[in-house]
């Protein structure tokens, strides 16, 4: 523990900016590598796995408190409070490999592109290279290209003769970039389910899938980016109108105090001069008006901290999707696109009162 704690503190670069903030633990405020299986609660703050299993009593509360299933376990973040399902924590995509598995992959990649060296099927692995899927970008046998074109989801493809592809190499590159589905392991996940928002391999799209509206990876990507750009709009739109409302709830508890110590002075001044009865009628006003400017201000500082919590959930929000929208690879985008969709409507309905700048005090 404490060696992972000294590679962390001694990577400068990991650390330092919005990116850092993804690769720590909320909880823990450990970097995280993938192998330790980060995830994402619903608020898009990070935990690791460890943490999820191992949060104290005041994070972990029992999910029939707050309306889900009975057994199931919710995790409260240690930094915004918002609780999330045991069932709404995802992984965290953008959490990179450690440096011994990125060697793993480079080995895969070299031993999958020495196999298209030698002119290898990347279905069968067994046939030689007739073909090639623009689409799947891979390279297919006869046999293979025969069964991509009768199969429903591929049969539209552009399959190309093998001497009339220039650049194979870009094509495997385009290839490496894909993960592995869980279900299916040797097919890689090139689809992305529109009805359940989920990556998904043909083997999947032609059975748990089926009839599912879907899209092939690059066109999903480039359709929820647009998306989510529109959307990131109106979160900076209500983040500009919460940052004005912190200035005028600010400037609103300023002018009640200045105009507390006006009207005490205006009736202190006014006691001097009457009889004692007066007098004692001035102190009694002192005392209500202290109490009503008390109160108001006490109004005012509850607005304040709800305008406070809901500016920093919106900044995290805005920055976290501006990260996403710049550095954010395709799998990472659209893994995490039900959750990223789901905390920016639910930011967007939270309402936000604030006083009326033309009401005098």
């Amino acid at each position: 523990m404490e060696a992972e704690s000294t590679n962390s503190a001694s990577d400068g670069t990991v650390s330092d900016g919005f990116e850092g903030r993804l690769r720590t633990c909320a909880k823990c405020q450990e970097y995280m590598s993938k192998e330790k299986q980060p995830k994402f609660l619903t608020c898009l703050h990070s935990v690791c796995t460890q943490c999820c299993g191992t949060a104290d009593p005041p994070e972990i509360r029992i999910s029939h408190s707050i309306g889900l299933s009975h057994g199931l376990l919710s995790i409260r973040c240690p930094i915004c409070k918002q609780v999330t399902p045991s069932s709404g924590m995802i992984d965290n995509l953008f959490v990179p490999l450690s440096e011994g598995a990125q060697r793993s992959n480079a080995e895969e990649s070299s031993r999958r592109a020495e196999n298209e060296e030698r002119d290898i099927c990347t279905a069968c692995e067994e046939s030689a290279v007739t073909h090639f899927c623009e689409e799947c970008s891979d390279w297919l046998c006869s046999e293979c290209v025969d069964a991509h074109r009768r199969v429903r989801i591929t049969k539209d493809h552009h399959v190309h003769p093998k001497d009339s592809v220039s650049h194979r190499n870009s094509a495997t590159e385009s290839g490496d970039r894909f993960q592995m589905c869980p279900v299916h392991p040797c097919e890689p996940l090139k689809l992305f389910c529109d009805t359940c928002d989920q990556l998904t391999c043909r083997d999947c799209q032609l059975t748990s899938h089926k009839d599912h509206k879907y899209e092939f990876l690059d066109e999903a990507a480039r359709n929820y980016r647009h998306f989510l750009q529109e959307l990131l709009k109106k979160v900076q739109e209500k983040q500009s109108y919460v940052n004005n409302a912190k200035i005028l709830i600010e400037k609103r508890s300023h002018d009640i105090s200045k105009k507390e110590e006006r009207v005490i002075q205006d009736i202190k001044q006014f006691a001097m001069k009457l009889i004692t009865e007066i007098n004692r009628g001035a102190k009694a006003l002192l005392c209500n008006l202290q109490s009503i400017s008390k109160a108001k201000i006490s109004q005012l500082n509850e607005k304040s901290s709800a305008i406070v919590t809901l500016s920093e959930q919106l900044d995290y929000v805005s920055q976290f999707s501006e990260f996403m929208l710049s550095k954010g690879d395709v799998n990472s985008l659209l893994f995490s696109k039900k959750q990223v969709v789901y905390q920016l409507r639910k930011i967007l309905k939270l309402r936000c009162e604030v006083p009326n700048p033309n009401h005098e005090v």
